[in-house]
């Protein structure tokens, strides 16, 4: 859990692998997945 963390805290950058990992797991694209988190970084 504590890398979770360290990526919510903005501590650390995912890698490419860890992208594809959380996106494979949520059952969605690696473009889906970023496209979600650029529009919930822009919203504040």
């Amino acid at each position: 859990m504590r890398y979770i963390s360290l990526l919510e805290t903005k501590k650390h950058q995912p890698t490419l692998d860890t992208i594809k990992g959380l996106s494979d797991g949520l059952e969605t694209t690696m473009t889906a997945l970023v496209s979600e988190i650029e529009n919930l970084l822009r919203e504040g």
